[in-house]
């Protein structure tokens, strides 16, 4: 009966039972070594080597596809996590729906920081609108700053004006509706107008 050779002195045993091999191989002993407290990085299986189990390669296999990383989680937490790992468990925000993105107010605190001889016109200014978002406000007839509510009475109201059912064949005013729906297509997909 041949021997099973001995690992190297300088490797640990293989975990398996009655293994001899060398065990080179992490496997994780439950999702808490997998998953890190921080949502912000991915955990590598060599920074807390208690919560790993060390086999060969060939029991790591075996052990790796027996192993369960969702059993005892509930079907709400499984769905969440997947949910979740889309965006690689980081916080996520809807456009315009971060903390920072109230531009008036960040314009505002970095004028104020920044303006030693000016500080009310700093804040008093509004910030610089895009030229497509200014030229869309200026075809509604609207000024910045507006909210959604405004911008869809606008627009109802230039349409009844514009409208080519209304202008049975008045060339300017099928450009106008044009132009017009066009800002106002342009207006609801900023993101910005609450």
């Amino acid at each position: 009966m041949k021997k099973k050779p001995k690992p190297p002195s300088d490797s640990r045993p293989c975990e398996w039972a009655e293994c001899t091999r060398a065990g080179d191989c992490p496997a994780p002993k439950s999702r808490k070594g997998v998953t890190e407290s921080s949502p912000y990085h991915t955990h590598s299986p060599f920074n807390n080597r208690n919560d790993y189990y060390w086999f060969c390669p060939e029991h790591a296999r075996e052990y790796n596809a027996r192993w369960d990383y969702f059993s005892g989680m509930s079907e709400e937490e499984i769905v969440r996590f997947q949910q979740e790992s889309v965006t690689g468990h980081r916080p996520t925000w809807h456009i315009g729906m971060h903390p920072f993105a109230d531009t008036q107010k960040l314009y505002d605190k970095v004028h104020r920081m920044f303006s030693d001889s000016f500080p009310n016109e700093a804040a008093s200014a509004p910030p610089p609108l895009p030229p497509e978002e200014s030229k869309a406000l200026a075809v509604l007839n609207l000024e910045y700053p507006t909210d959604r509510k405004a911008i869809k009475t606008r627009y109802k109201e230039l349409v009844k004006q514009v409208h080519p059912d209304v202008n049975k064949g008045d060339k300017a005013k099928e450009e106008r509706f044009k132009k017009v729906n066009e800002a106002y297509k342009f207006l609801m997909n900023c993101g910005h107008y609450q």
